[in-house]
């Protein structure tokens, strides 16, 4: 009997690899959810011909990788003297900033 992963080892594990590489990516990325699964699927597609006397073998791997988080920010919305038209300038909020006077 013939092994199919043995015959498509090499492209399978480049494939595999890619994967793992961006499911590595995902992990370290500080805008996904570290707690949200991923997921590495294989699949194998079988079309016979229609004689019955071959197959034709699809190899698939495909990642699910956790979504971005949404990122927020404000800005206040100033009149630009020079020119008439309006400029976006981000708030920055410092958070536990404390300020201690001797």
């Amino acid at each position: 009997m013939i092994n199919i992963y043995t015959v498509a080892k090499k492209r399978v594990d480049a494939l595999l690899d890619n994967e793992i590489r961006k499911l590595i990516d995902n992990i370290h990325d500080v805008y996904t959810d570290p707690a949200e699964k991923r997921k590495i699927r294989i699949d194998l597609d079988f079309s016979p011909t229609a004689d019955r006397k071959e197959v034709l073998v699809e190899v698939k791997v495909k990642s699910q990788l956790a979504k971005a988080v949404d990122v927020e920010t404000r800005f206040r919305i100033e009149e630009d003297s020079r020119n008439g038209g309006f400029v976006l300038d981000e708030i920055k909020e410092e958070q536990g900033k404390l300020d201690f006077e001797d």
